[in-house]
């Protein structure tokens, strides 16, 4: 008797429940459209989301990689860059080239050639090829572009002339040649010879030479600007109060009174 009372009581409250619901579903605030376009906006939702989680996961993410990858360059960190090139290569395998380029850098700058000769073999095996460096300057509605170790240029002997102004007074300031950024296992004195005829080098030159005081100059590179030609530039926005924009193939660079916009990472 009290299982059926017990019975009775819930199948009344379903009926209560199911009426409530019913109710529920045909008012003005909860209409068959009002519904479908709730779904609708949940399933958006979750899309969104879903290529939210992908855009980092596949654009974002593999950015702060590899400027992680730089910083552990500067700092000469091989470990911690090692991680990172390794899962640079899982997250964006299309960008492979870039962050074998960066590893093989860092090993030349920690001397450690056998890695060096590693990396450069995977380079070869994977087709992947260093683009040779290149800087350009806008002068006067003309473009001139220069290569590393550029002779080609009609006023190279100005441009020599210059860089030998520009190295002397940077010696005398107490600049010391970063030759760490030389990639072949060569003497001292060579690595600052090749330091000294990087592209970007030559067109700060030439920007000094054919522009008035004081006007800025603008250079565009097509690689990452190396950690010795950044200190330079730095030294010569200073010591000839120019300032100095450099475009690489990683961000803007704006140079004034010995500093930079980047504080040193990029």
């Amino acid at each position: 008797m009290v299982v059926d009372g017990v019975t009775e009581v819930s199948r009344r409250n379903q009926s209560i429940n199911h009426r409530s619901r019913r109710s529920l579903f045909l008012s003005s605030s909860c209409s068959p459209s009002r519904l479908f376009f709730t779904h609708w906006a949940c399933a958006l939702q979750l899309s969104i989301w879903a290529f939210f989680a992908l855009f980092i996961r596949s654009y974002v993410v593999p950015i702060f990689l590899g400027t992680f990858l730089a910083a552990c360059r500067k700092h000469k960190n091989v470990e911690l860059a090692h991680y990172a090139a390794e899962k640079l290569t899982q997250l964006a395998p299309e960008r492979v080239g870039i962050h074998m380029l960066l590893s093989n850098n860092m090993y030349a700058s920690a001397g450690k050639w056998t890695d060096v000769a590693r990396v450069r073999l995977q380079m070869k095996e994977k087709g992947v090829q260093k683009v040779p460096g290149s800087s350009s300057i806008e002068v006067q509605g003309l473009i001139h572009e220069f290569a590393f170790g550029d002779e080609s240029h009609a006023e190279n002997t100005q441009i020599e002339l210059m860089l030998q102004e520009i190295n002397c007074r940077l010696n005398q300031a107490g600049f010391v040649p970063d030759t760490t950024n030389v990639l072949v296992d060569v003497d001292e004195r060579e690595k600052e010879h090749l330091l000294a005829r990087h592209s970007e080098k030559l067109a700060m030159a030439y920007g000094l030479i054919i522009t008035a005081q004081g006007i800025p100059i603008r250079v565009v590179k097509n690689l990452r600007m190396c950690s010795d030609c950044h200190s330079f530039a730095k030294l010569v926005s200073k010591l000839y109060h120019r300032e100095i924009t450099m475009r690489d193939n990683n961000r803007y660079h704006f140079f004034k009174e010995g500093s930079c916009s980047c504080r040193d990472f990029w």
